[in-house]
């Protein structure tokens, strides 16, 4: 990754960011902070005030310093999109910056739509992703990494450009749905993303294998 150790740290530090908006609601918060929302925004789990302030800014910054060490190890890291590279620089904050503060909003009556912001979000994402992902080189960190994905330059080559083009479709299909609020849509969103191009990766190495 081309990242330095400095934009690292920022990113991680970036995280954290939320603690000092929690600080500063301490005293109006509730004791428990609703924290999961579902499709239509109504609260369906909670957490007490202090994982809320201090647990999920913290769980974000531990899973985007493990994500970006995963990404500075690769051996293959030189094969990375760079566009990718930064992406997942900045995405994990920029999550942590939006998700814990509407959390802490929605526990003192505040008017917020998680849900949207979301899935709005996550949409953005997929199409941006998706338009990257066929430049993206066999490596060991970013992409669809599967044993037969890794082992075939074509095979990679096929399921990143089959995987993109349905990424830019999914996320489509996920902006449209942060205003409709269907699971089933959410569903097989996730459903297409994810199998689909597994599947076809696999056939596609069955047909080409050498026997």
């Amino acid at each position: 990754m081309k990242a330095s150790k400095k934009e690292m740290i920022l990113s991680v530090a970036l995280c954290l960011l939320p603690i000092l908006l929690g600080l500063y609601m301490w005293n109006d918060l509730p004791d428990k902070v609703p924290t999961h929302f579902d499709l239509n925004n109504v609260p369906d789990g909670y957490s007490s005030k202090a994982f809320a302030v201090f647990g999920l800014p913290c769980f974000m910054a531990a899973l985007d310093a493990l994500c970006l060490f995963g990404l500075s190890s690769d051996p293959r890291a030189e094969k990375h999109s760079k566009f990718l590279d930064r992406m997942m620089l900045w995405f994990i904050p920029a999550l942590g910056l939006v998700v814990t503060p509407l959390c802490l909003f929605a526990a003192v009556g505040k008017q917020v739509n998680i849900s949207l912001f979301v899935q709005l979000l996550i949409g953005i994402v997929f199409i941006v992703v998706g338009n990257y992902l066929p430049k993206c080189r066999r490596n060991y960190t970013m992409g669809i990494k599967l044993p037969w994905t890794l082992n075939d330059d074509d095979n990679w080559n096929y399921t990143h450009r089959l995987g993109g083009f349905l990424w830019v479709i999914c996320g489509v299909v996920m902006l449209v749905n942060a205003f409709i609020g269907s699971f089933w849509v959410l569903l097989a969103v996730i459903l297409v993303a994810v199998f689909v191009p597994t599947v076809a990766s696999y056939v596609y190495y069955r047909k080409h294998r050498v026997p």
